[in-house]
């Protein structure tokens, strides 16, 4: 997860968001294609949750937590959203975001 989404999403705050304007030089389109980039990945991981509850066991692990990080950052940072077709990540986002660790 973080090397296929994390890094991506990564790159497109850190070239996107003025956040960043004055700390690197930012490379707009560079932030885009890595939108894109971001917006594959989740297409793959919606495929890869079809019939499966966790990213990478039975079991809630690392990757579902920095998968959710990261998707919750872009979501903030870079307005990277799951799209509304992608039943079986926005299934698993809905799911991992209710649990306790992740309110607290």
């Amino acid at each position: 997860m973080e090397l296929e989404l994390f890094a991506p999403i990564a790159r497109t705050i850190q070239n996107t968001n003025p956040i960043f304007q004055r700390r690197f030089k930012q490379f707009p389109e560079y932030g885009e294609a890595q939108r894109a980039v971001v917006y594959q990945r989740l297409e793959r991981m919606d495929h890869e949750l079809d019939g499966r509850e966790f990213i990478a066991s039975d079991r809630f692990t690392i990757a579902d937590i920095t998968a959710l990080v990261a998707i919750d950052f872009g979501s903030r940072l870079a307005d990277v959203q799951i799209a509304p077709s992608l039943a079986h990540l926005t299934r698993w986002h809905e799911t991992v975001s209710k649990r306790a660790s992740v309110k607290a």
